[in-house]
């Protein structure tokens, strides 16, 4: 294994990073609690540059998606990376320090460690190949479960990175194979292509009779496109599976104007990629201000001010009253009005797909109850859109992500609440919001940064709490933000963390 000398890094300070060169390789060396480590200088999950990222509680975060990895050994903690961080051992010898890196894992080791998987006796079922699903047979994999992973899901392009549908995917600035995460390729799992048709005590049974018996199940069967309550057209357009991506980027190559009815996260993302394609775009809404229940109406409008300018036309604060192929027909200022294009594309959010029988406790809003540990009943637990956990239900991918790696977690015999940070990142053309934490109502935002240059962060507090951070442009900020908001923050902490990073030249 090659050995290099790692110049400039004997002298780094505490929590100091640095990106250097290591042969042909460029890792991340950092010093904390004293000690130097050195890791592989990419985050595993989209390449996001960990030397911009935050080192807080004996943990590195990553800038851009939030993924968490403990310094110690560079084991992950939390997503959307799937990996934990390859880490490299260092040697000090009169001040000099040098890095060996490892040689390529041989085919042969890798084919031994599948073929080793699957010996226990215990069978897992995942219902749902999707955030949720993927991560928590890679969690139960990682904590050495040997027994059998089946997987049940009628699409088998599934698990995609569902993120991507709305933003570069449908731009064509990404392909579309690309999205496919092939998750499950190294992990030994079977993977059953039906639908379910009931879920009853510890029994599963299929869409084609097959039945499957487990001793514990997690339940991710995610979210499907909600429909206003008219008649729609079939060849009204949805976004949700890559089929419906295929279909749209096949439409927009032939058609000039596109409407995005709803002022949904999809539905804005794709309002914004549409145009950057060159399409007009006209969004209808029923809200008078997107974004404003989530951000605030600063943020909101600011959003609002960015599209305009971009081309894109609103009608706002109307109500629906007929889809067709070609328009939508709107009551404005108590009289109907026929908007005309060539597609029509519905973005009104989501609703929890759970169209098989089952024994379930549900919730109000069509989720299914769980307590703190994602369990829904004995030896059934409940991740990602349909999970409503102690009255809360959040519909966003790396949160399904999260609850998928604690669901594991709890099946193997854990007993701990959920205690993750909600997180979420929304892209317009060329501008990322990153929102953590959960709000429905607050008393103050405190806002860091100019709004209107998209650089900023929006402290949303509540009796001098923080409990959401709505920011632009301030990776590392909100990096070293995601990991201190496990615990209860008030605003002078969070500004005292923001103003502690400092400015890159």
């Amino acid at each position: 294994m090659p050995e290099f000398p790692l110049h400039g890094v004997v002298d780094l300070k505490e929590n100091e990073k640095k990106l250097i060169s290591a042969g042909k390789e460029k890792i991340l060396v950092l010093r904390h609690q004293g000690k130097l480590s050195a890791f592989q200088s990419k985050c595993p999950h989209a390449g996001g540059p960990l030397e911009k990222g935050a080192i807080c509680n004996g943990r590195l975060i990553c800038p851009w998606h939030m993924g968490t990895f403990r310094i110690s050994d560079g084991r992950l903690i939390e997503p959307p990376a799937m990996n934990s961080l390859e880490t490299y051992p260092l040697r000090i010898e009169d001040s000099k320090v040098f890095v060996t890196l490892p040689s390529p894992k041989t085919a042969g080791q890798e084919k031994e460690k599948r073929r080793s998987a699957s010996t226990g006796k215990r069978r897992m079922v995942i219902v749902g190949a999707g955030a949720a699903g993927s991560m928590a047979a890679k969690t139960l994999r990682d904590k050495g479960f040997c027994g059998e992973i089946v997987v049940v899901d009628p699409c088998q392009e599934e698990p995609i990175d569902r993120t991507m549908l709305t933003k570069m995917a449908l731009t064509d600035k990404t392909p579309v194979n690309r999205l496919q995460l092939h998750s499950f390729d190294q992990l030994d799992v079977i993977r059953l292509g039906s639908s379910v048709k009931s879920l009853r005590g510890n029994l599963l049974t299929l869409s084609d009779g097959k039945k499957v018996r487990f001793d514990a199940a997690l339940v991710a069967t995610g979210g499907t496109p909600k429909r206003l309550p008219m008649q729609h057209p079939e060849d009204v357009y949805t976004i949700r599976h890559i089929d419906d991506l295929r279909r749209l980027r096949s439409r927009a190559r032939k058609g000039r104007h596109a409407i995005v009815l709803g002022t949904s996260f999809i539905g804005m993302e794709a309002a914004s990629a549409l145009r950057e394609r060159g399409l007009t775009v006209t969004v209808i809404g029923k809200e008078k201000l997107p974004f404003e229940q989530q951000f605030g109406s600063g943020v909101a409008s600011a959003l609002l001010s960015l599209h305009k300018r971009r081309g894109i036309r609103f009608v706002l604060g109307v109500n629906t009253l007929q889809i067709a192929s070609r328009h939508v027909v709107v009551e404005q200022r108590g009289s109907p009005r026929q908007i005309n294009s060539d597609f029509v594309i519905l973005g009104v959010g989501v609703e929890p797909s759970l169209k098989f029988d089952h024994d379930l406790p549900l919730a109000a809003d069509g989720g299914v109850l769980t307590d703190e540990s994602l369990r829904a009943r004995n030896k059934v637990w409940v991740a990602g859109d349909i999970a409503n956990v102690a009255g809360l239900r959040i519909e966003h991918w790396r949160i399904a992500q999260q609850h998928g790696m604690h669901a594991a977690k709890q099946m193997l015999g854990q007993t701990m609440p959920l205690r993750n940070v909600p997180f979420f990142w929304t892209y317009h053309f060329d501008k990322t919001i990153k929102y953590l934490g959960h709000a429905e109502k607050w008393d103050d935002v405190s806002v860091i940064g100019d709004v209107r240059r998209f650089n900023f962060i929006a402290l949303l507090s509540k009796r001098d709490k923080v409990i959401a951070v709505v920011s632009c442009g301030r990776d590392e900020e909100t990096a070293l933000l995601a990991e201190l908001m496990r615990k209860p923050i008030s605003l002078r902490q969070a500004r005292r963390a923001i103003h502690s990073v400092r400015p890159r030249r």
